[in-house]
């Protein structure tokens, strides 16, 4: 890896420590039921990390309020890896951030040192 990939890492690094929040992650191999609040059910299998999820830009030449942007339900979720918790993000598992609850749809993982994650609203009638 060169000098400017490094860089450039260490930069995204900063800005996702920057946007991380306390999210909820829920396991996926076990049914996860909510009550009418939007709480587990279940607390076992529940674990808080620290990971930004923010709103994907989109490539429109419309500012926010014309495109509709801000009432997306796809959502862009960031995790620093850490080797020292052992703790595995896979796709299809649930996690609930300021109040809402999204499906984990899709996971890359760039450069050994974080996950980029594709988020949706979880949806009840699936």
């Amino acid at each position: 890896m060169d000098r400017k990939v490094r860089v450039a890492i260490r930069k995204v690094l900063k800005v996702i420590r920057k946007f991380s929040d306390d999210v909820t992650i829920y396991s996926e191999n076990s049914e996860v039921e909510f009550d009418d609040l939007g709480n587990p059910v279940q607390n076992k299998i529940e674990k808080t990390v620290k990971m930004a999820v923010l709103t994907p830009k989109h490539n429109s030449s419309f500012p926010q309020s014309m495109d509709g942007s801000f009432l997306s339900n796809k959502k862009e979720g960031y995790y620093i890896l850490n080797d020292t918790d052992g703790f595995k993000i896979s796709e299809n598992m649930k996690l609930k951030h300021n109040g809402v609850i999204y499906r984990i749809v899709n996971i890359e993982e760039n450069y050994g040192e974080f996950l980029r994650m594709e988020l949706n609203i979880d949806d009840k009638r699936n």
